[in-house]
């Protein structure tokens, strides 16, 4: 006669021979981490007499398993598939808990697995998260770790996980069956990471997990995610709006969002119901005139042709902090086009500098290269390629003419210069927290660790408005008035 221990045994036996081969089976076995610590099952719908963690459930030891998540579910049937996908998101989704067991999944499959974070600290994490989810799983499930640290785990006979922050060089040279991208929209070389790995993805076996909550209309993850749902790349798309968690009903919506007062065009894209609130505009930008249909065109009259032209200069020299270059042209009815950029990342010479400059300069004068202030560097733009380099006025009054010149549809960008036109949707105005009431403000001050462009072009138009005003004889600021906001 067959026992309840024989009948749990016999049923426990199948579970393990199904999760060995299947990620959906594979994920009732996972178990992660709350908030608190507890070690809890995965969201998963389970009947209670066939879960096989119930013991251990029954004992203490884990959390009972949470009402499901119907999204996750999708999501494990989908990457079971080997369907390469983009998702767009709303924040606190379990997709980090659902990347690191997919990921461990398949390296203990025998894939190598590639997991691009935003940084280093969330590149540790997913490590960190896929160790305490092979900690937990029974020993029948689990291959023989042959190497573990904080930013690799590789088995014995099998595969392994391999996590990096965006980098410029993070994947090169690198390849592996399933690339994982978490939080792309937040990557600085998201562009450059994918042609590094495309490579490596593009066979029969290859697969592309993109993941990422919105971060403005703009960028590479918003253009790889609208190819997607327009059907203009071969890749799947899913987007799960903030009520896809079903234990998040209108009493959090409400709840939440008063407590994003002031600051509701974040919220709306942190937690959005439509893909048009996710790629909402960003709140707090200092160019909220900017608009990229009527901004960004082709130039309508030839460099050669303007009234005058001027360079700006940012100097930087690394990676994070690139040096930046903007070419402008001044119309004589007082339209100004930018006609160049050139900001490539890492350290450049001044003869590569100079070089490009030069190009432009020897197509038509240039009036003026307004530099960032570095002294020999300036004196070498003169003496070396003969150019009218000289430092910038660094005062706040760019920011205004900038502001001015957009509201009144007098400032045009280049298609060809994709950098600029991405630094405007991210170029805001600090936060800060206010001691007392701890209520966010918006600070006079605008803040993008990556807004060289912009600063180049404002040193450029510093200069220009000023020439406008000595040619005109007019002495006026944009508004014809003290600016009532200083930024600098």
């Amino acid at each position: 006669m067959t026992t309840a221990v024989d009948a749990y045994t016999e049923a426990r036996e199948i579970q393990l021979k199904l999760a060995r081969a299947s990620y959906p089976m594979f994920l009732r076995w996972v178990v992660t981490e709350d908030a608190d610590g507890y070690a809890v099952p995965a969201p998963v719908k389970v009947a209670q007499r066939t879960d096989p963690l119930l013991p251990q459930i029954i004992s203490g030891e884990f959390r009972p398993r949470p009402n499901p998540f119907p999204h996750v579910e999708e999501m494990a049937t989908d990457w079971q598939s080997g369907r390469s996908i983009i998702y767009l998101k709303a924040r606190q989704m379990w997709f980090s808990w659902n990347v690191a067991a997919y990921a461990l999944f398949k390296a203990m499959e025998r894939g190598n697995v590639f997991v691009l974070s935003q940084g280093q600290e969330y590149a540790d994490a997913v490590i960190d998260k896929a160790r305490f989810i092979y900690d937990r799983l029974p020993r029948e499930l689990k291959k023989d770790l042959q190497k573990s640290n904080t930013r690799e785990m590789s088995f014995r006979n099998a595969g392994s996980i391999k996590s990096f922050p965006s980098t410029k060089d993070a994947v090169r040279s690198l390849s592996g069956r399933l690339v994982i991208v978490d939080e792309a929209a937040f990557h600085d070389y998201g562009a450059e990471n994918y042609r590094a790995y495309r490579p490596s993805i593009s066979g029969e076996n290859g697969q592309l997990i993109m993941i990422s909550t919105a971060n403005g209309p703009h960028g590479f993850f918003h253009t790889m995610f609208s190819e997607a749902m327009e059907g203009r790349n071969d890749y799947d798309w899913r987007f799960y709006p903030w009520t896809a968690r079903p234990d998040r009903d209108r009493t959090w919506y409400e709840r939440e969002k008063r407590a994003y007062s002031g600051f509701i065009s974040d919220f709306l894209r942190e937690n959005p119901a439509s893909t048009d609130e996710a790629f909402a505009q960003l709140s707090g930008v200092v160019y909220a005139s900017w608009n990229p249909e009527v901004h960004v065109a082709p130039s309508k009259v030839p460099f050669e042709q303007c009234h005058f032209r001027l360079a700006g200069l940012d100097f930087g020299g690394s990676a994070g902090n690139p040096n930046a270059v903007t070419i402008l042209g001044v119309t004589k009815d007082g339209n100004v086009h930018q006609y160049a950029e050139f900001a490539p990342p890492g350290d450049l010479t001044l003869d590569e500098i100079g070089g490009f400059i030069y190009q432009w300069h020897k197509k038509a004068p240039l009036l003026s290269v307004e530099c960032d202030w570095q002294r020999s560097a300036i004196t070498t733009l003169r003496k070396q390629f003969s150019l009218p380099a000289r430092p910038a006025e660094k005062r706040r009054e760019g920011l205004h003419i900038t502001d001015f010149l957009l509201k009144n549809n007098r400032l045009t960008i280049d298609p060809s210069c994709t950098q600029s036109i991405s630094e405007f949707y991210g170029y805001r105005w600090r936060e800060a927290l206010d001691p007392n009431s701890r209520e966010r403000y918006q600070t006079k001050t605008p803040v993008d660790h990556h807004a060289d462009l912009m600063d180049a072009r404002r040193y450029a138009l510093s200069r220009m408005w000023k020439q406008i005003m000595l040619l005109s004889g007019t002495v006026t600021n944009t508004e014809g008035r003290p600016p009532a906001r200083s930024a600098v």
